[in-house]
């Protein structure tokens, strides 16, 4: 039965025979021995005057309780993939989870069903009647994890299949993370059934998914020592749009569902039980190409339409093809970018799973679909096996990779400058105004830019390519007014990668003061003292 109240439980004993934890103090120190833990993918650097490398959930909980008592600020980290600075520490302690990598792999019930989301899941209940699950240390990678799940008998897949596979479990239930395959399968939040949580008093939250929903007043968790900690829940409607901005919020909510997507702010996850599926029997993609974006556009939709088992829809643009070229080009003749067929102005991956029949059938319908919007099915790249849908992969990987090489040479010349990129998702039906809007603005300011992304999931990044200081000031002015748009048409400010230190404007802008001053509350109700992940989401 689920009640509105838990109680949180000390740590439990550190393991006998376990090494030390390591703890380097002093900021020097940490900087010399350490500089990657001071760093994320968004090239933000911080500093930390204490660095701990918990190797269990007993230290995790010593770490905090030792900042607690110094008065100091705590970040948590794990793989640092992520691209808006939230585990970029601004001094204090930095705890690193990176060691904490255990995996056991069960089979049995995995508790209430899928979590609760706003997102139009196109799969809202599992598809087996095996059930399951995978429980992690936080610092596992997806690329490790994806690796044991496929040697299982039988095979199993995370379904959320989120992009970077080397980021680590903690930061990707931290950041609601998601990808390509979010467009039938959903975000993590879906598969998170369980949590074990580190609070700002060193106390430990066991969450089972369904054991704890919001009442009337949201939720209380009540300490060891008797001391209750009353967790109101954010009043605030969230987007129904792919979503990782601010804190899960909605009447009856889970707890479980506050913590994902929190950014380390409301306590440290130690442990995460994931719910797994059995592969599909099937999967294929096929790529085609169109000779310009309407078209484009209209294969997306007769393919969202076609009752096909999509699980991901992406989108090149003219200007991401012309860039994977140059950069081909740049690379000479062993280049892993495949040559794109000539006159290409857009190009839409599809991928599909389900039986064998099934994807046969789904293959020939698109294939249908291909030439009926002006692409020729016999140029079309095919993925009919794994080596195939691998060399999609990289075609797909190598984008995001030439935009990064591209700024990384222009900020040779101007050290101030950065990639520009959006990560705004809207309703599908006002798609099509975000698109024609990032084409007026960014184009009508001279500004070179590529946009390519998660277009199922109407989830477009628009990447600026600034060639100089003064473009650079223009496209972050621009970056504002479309996100005030992507707003206004019942979007979000980021769909994937969170807000972070670097998006706390943005955030502001989706949920306004009274939104941020919900958010408050129920951060400073777990956090008294304010701890956890200073600076990240808002100040």
């Amino acid at each position: 039965m689920s009640s509105h109240r838990i109680a949180a439980v000390p740590p439990p004993p550190r393991p006998a025979g376990l090494a030390p934890m390591e703890l380097v103090e002093g900021a020097g120190a940490i900087a010399e021995r350490y500089p990657a833990n001071l760093a994320d993918e968004s090239r933000a650097s911080g500093r930390a005057d204490a660095l701990a490398f918990p190797l269990c959930e007993a230290d995790v909980a010593e770490a905090v309780r030792r900042a607690a008592a110094a008065g100091m600020p705590v970040t948590a980290a794990s793989g640092r993939t992520g691209i808006a600075a939230g585990c970029v520490p601004d001094g204090g302690m930095l705890i690193s989870l990176e060691r904490m990598t255990a995996l056991a792999i069960e089979e049995g019930a995995r508790g209430q069903g899928p979590g609760a989301s706003p997102e139009t899941a196109r799969n809202p209940q599992p598809a087996t009647r095996n059930q399951f699950t995978a429980r992690c240390g936080p610092g596992l990678s997806l690329k490790d994890l994806g690796a044991a799940l496929a040697r299982h008998a039988p095979p199993l897949f995370l379904p959320p299949n989120p992009t970077e596979t080397t980021a680590q479990v903690g930061g990707a239930v931290a950041a609601n993370a998601s990808g390509a395959r979010s467009y039938r399968w959903g975000a993590l939040r879906r598969y998170v059934a369980a949590l074990r949580v580190v609070l700002s008093s060193g106390d430990v939250l066991a969450l089972r998914r369904g054991q704890c929903l919001a009442g009337p007043g949201g939720f209380e968790i009540i300490l060891p020592g008797g001391r209750t900690l009353g967790v109101p829940v954010p009043g605030y409607r969230m987007p129904a749009v792919k979503n990782a901005a601010g804190y899960y919020a909605a009447p009856g909510m889970d707890l479980v569902d506050l913590f994902v997507g929190s950014e380390g702010t409301l306590g440290i996850v130690t442990e995460a039980t994931l719910a797994v599926e059995p592969e599909p029997e099937s999967t294929v993609a096929i790529q085609g190409f169109f000779p310009d974006e309407p078209r484009a556009l209209e294969f997306v939709r007769a393919v969202r339409g076609a009752g096909l088992q999509v699980q991901a829809i992406e989108y090149f643009d003219g200007g991401s093809l012309q860039l994977l070229a140059e950069k081909r080009a740049g690379d000479g003749p062993g280049s892993e970018v495949p040559e794109t067929p000539a006159g290409a102005g857009a190009a839409v991956l599809v991928e599909v799973s389900g039986d064998a029949a099934g994807t046969e059938a789904a293959l020939e319908e698109l294939c249908g679909l291909l030439a009926a919007h002006g692409a020729d099915p016999e140029v079309a790249w095919a993925g009919l096996d794994e080596r195939e849908r691998a060399r999609l992969a990289a075609f797909r990987h190598a984008l995001p990779e030439a935009v990064n090489s591209l700024i990384g040479r222009t900020r040779a010349a101007h050290p101030g400058l950065t990639k520009v990129g959006t990560d705004m998702a809207v309703p599908a039906e006002s798609l099509g105004v975000l698109l024609a809007a990032y084409r007026e603005k960014l184009g009508g300011a001279g500004l070179r830019h590529v946009i390519f992304g998660h277009i199922g999931d109407s989830h477009l990044h628009a990447n600026v390519l600034p060639r100089d200081m003064a473009e650079y000031e223009r496209a972050k002015a621009l970056y504002l007014e479309l996100a005030a748009l992507a707003v206004r048409l019942g979007g979000t400010i980021s769909a994937e990668h969170g807000v972070g230190k670097l998006k706390k404007k943005l955030l502001a802008l989706m949920y306004g003061p009274e939104g941020i001053a919900g958010m408050r509350r129920a951060r400073l109700a777990l956090d008294p003292q304010g701890l956890f992940g200073r600076g990240t989401m808002f100040d």
